[in-house]
C-alpha cells in the first residue's frame, strides 16, 4: 500500500509500476523518486554557481570552449 498523503492518482502509478516489475517494491520505487530529486536540486545548484561567475564576469568565450571541445575531440580520435 502506498504511503499516506498520495493522491489516488499518484498511488495508482506505485501500485501499477510495482506490479508491472519496473520497480521491484515501493521502497525502491521511493528510493529512485528521492534520487531524482536529488540530483536536480544539485543540477540547480551547478547552474546557480554559472550565472553567479557569469554575473561576475567570468564567463569563457564560445570560440574558447569551443577550440577546446574541437581539440579534444581530434586528441580521442587519433589515439
Amino acid at each position: 500500500m502506498a504511503p499516506v498523503g498520495l493522491s489516488p492518482e499518484l498511488a495508482r502509478f506505485v501500485h501499477e509500476a510495482v506490479a508491472s516489475g519496473i520497480y521491484p517494491t515501493e521502497d525502491a520505487l521511493f528510493a529512485e523518486g528521492v534520487r531524482l530529486l536529488w540530483q536536480r536540486e544539485q543540477l540547480r545548484r551547478d547552474v546557480q554557481v554559472g550565472i553567479d561567475q557569469l554575473d561576475r564576469g567570468e564567463a569563457i568565450p564560445a570560440e574558447t570552449v569551443f577550440a577546446d571541445l574541437r581539440k579534444k575531440i581530434a586528441e580521442r580520435t587519433t589515439s
